[in-house]
């Protein structure tokens, strides 16, 4: 369960910012939206972001989705002198000389670890600057990195600057041995390759309890990412699970809950009845019933269906997975073709059917969840560009519930409009039919 999530320098974050999944001491929605744990540490199974267009919203989901990304890859995919991809923040061009900076703190199998590493912005061959502004390809190489765990107090695993280790604690195991491999050949950590990264590539099937590496990878694997926007992987994910009937029940009692007409989802395994083979291209079928209650009709889920219809069914499966497995859930554009009634049932299935300790963190516009019946002040968080154009995150909770603050009980949704809490556009006249030059 991810407990805080820092970063800074990553484009529209400029100085560090903090996404705090931690509960703070108010006593909203105790029992539904907190997740207990030892040692008086309470956690958020959810917390939703707005803000303006263009404001950074986006910016704090793409940075850790980042971060999870180059643990991934920077050590299986990434050759010497590859580039990650990093954006640092452009406006100030100070920022393209300094390191970039992700953290997360969270618990995995009961323990509580800090991990985080700083990427350089090193100007690589291709990059050109002009006075004013210019092109960003960048060579992105390990300025520092860096793991704890909290035990009776918090100790260093290891701690990396640039490509040497300066400490290496005897409870790392992994890293000792590595270090004893890496005197043997002399080849050393690669300039752009994550050393959590690289142990995992190598010691990839030590037992988790054996290895912290492993188990940092593993919390980080689940990490998941959707955008409301794009629903093809999602569609996919949720096509081949109904074709290998995994999750049928669940997707069904979804579908038949949200209204939607549909009676039942069925696959046409007509062709694998006739070949004996799998079939890909099978047919997702929903069963309708006619006007009369009786009589059936069967349409095409991808042809036929409307596509907010399409939506809810692409959804289906990956919240399933999730809430099943305690996974985290990144939900960009989280209202986009959504009522904004199922968007409000969606996040109350992450309060009140959530075993497993699933936490979902999303960025919307949709005003209508800003609600003291949905979501604790805690949960609530805004974004908005300073005048240098860089993004600030702060959460509804820092509003002091006094009479200029945040009265308990308010209309969180209707004071958000008024403009008492920041975080929305500063709109002038639209005026784009007039001609503005006089004959």
């Amino acid at each position: 369960m991810l407990i805080r999530f820092t970063a800074g320098n990553f484009r529209s974050i400029k100085d560090p910012v903090t996404l705090s999944m931690e509960a703070v001491g108010i006593h909203e929605f105790d029992d539904s939206n907190v997740i207990p744990l030892e040692n008086k540490t309470r956690l958020l199974k959810s917390s939703s972001i707005y803000g303006a267009n263009a404001s950074g919203k986006s910016n704090i989901i793409k940075a850790l989705a980042f971060m999870v990304n180059h643990v991934k890859t920077s050590a299986k995919e990434m050759q010497t002198g590859d580039a990650a991809g990093l954006e640092p923040f452009l406006l100030d061009k100070e920022c393209l000389s300094e390191p970039s900076f992700f953290e997360v703190e969270f618990v995995y199998g009961g323990d509580k670890y800090r991990y985080g590493f700083t990427l350089n912005n090193v100007p690589g061959h291709a990059l050109s600057w002009d006075s004013e502004i210019g092109g960003n390809t960048l060579q992105d190489n390990i300025a520092a990195e860096w793991l704890y765990l909290t035990a009776a107090k918090e100790f260093p695993l290891f701690i990396r600057e640039n490509n040497e280790l300066i400490k290496l604690s005897p409870q790392f195991p992994e890293g000792n041995v590595w270090r004893k491999m890496t005197a043997k050949t002399g080849v050393g950590l690669r300039s752009n390759a994550l050393f959590i990264s690289t142990l995992g590539q190598l010691f990839g099937s030590t037992s988790e309890k054996e290895s912290h590496s492993n188990r940092v990878i593993s919390w980080i694997n689940k990490i998941q990412l959707i955008n409301g926007l794009n629903d093809e992987r999602i569609m996919n994910f949720t096509l081949n699970a109904i074709r290998s009937k995994k999750y049928i029940d669940q997707i069904n009692s979804l579908i038949n809950n949200a209204d939607l007409g549909i009676q039942q989802i069925l696959v046409d395994y007509s062709e694998r009845a006739a070949t004996g083979k799998e079939n890909p291209s099978e047919k997702i079928m929903t069963v309708h019933l006619l006007p009369d209650g009786k009589e059936k009709v069967v349409f095409d889920m991808l042809s036929q269906e409307s596509e907010g219809t399409k939506k809810i069914f692409a959804l289906s499966a990956i919240l399933c997975e999730v809430l099943e497995k305690g996974d985290i859930l990144l939900f960009d554009e989280f209202d986009a073709r959504l009522h904004p009634l199922l968007s409000w049932k969606l996040v109350e299935l992450f309060h009140e059917s959530n075993t497993k300790h699933a936490q979902l963190i999303l960025a919307t516009h949709d005003t209508n969840l800003l609600s003291p019946k949905l979501f604790r002040r805690d949960q609530i968080w805004f974004t908005e560009k300073g005048a240098n154009g860089a993004t600030r995150l702060y959460s509804l909770v820092e509003f002091k519930t006094t009479a200029g603050g945040v009265r308990l009980g308010a209309s969180y949704e209707k004071n958000y409009i008024l403009g008492q809490y920041g975080a929305i556009p500063v709109l002038k006249n639209f005026d784009i039919g007039s001609d503005s030059h006089e004959e």
